[in-house]
């Protein structure tokens, strides 16, 4: 998703005629946008590499929504006890 923001910024820096409020899907973007800043990235990556770093990245989000249930089950068996040193009602 950063990759298609970044694209965005500079379509809307260098053409004047660009319209925020314009609604454009994102083949059309990819079909209409012929600078020579976007085709080196197309060709320097591979399908194989976009595909590892997709699945390294939900690895990590699955991570990250596993510990944070886990700290709240901790959280929810410690609630007594926190309330009761802390004071908080």
């Amino acid at each position: 998703m950063k990759m298609t923001q970044e694209v965005y910024e500079t379509e809307s820096d260098n053409d004047p005629d660009y319209h925020p409020d314009a609604k454009k899907s994102r083949l059309d973007l990819e079909t209409s946008s012929d600078s020579e800043t976007n085709r080196p990235r197309s060709e320097s990556r591979s399908k194989a590499s976009k595909s590892k770093t997709v699945t390294i990245r939900s690895n990590l989000v699955r991570g990250k929504v596993l510990s944070k249930k886990r700290k709240l089950e901790k959280v929810a068996l410690l609630g007594n006890v926190r309330q009761h040193h802390t004071g908080y009602p």
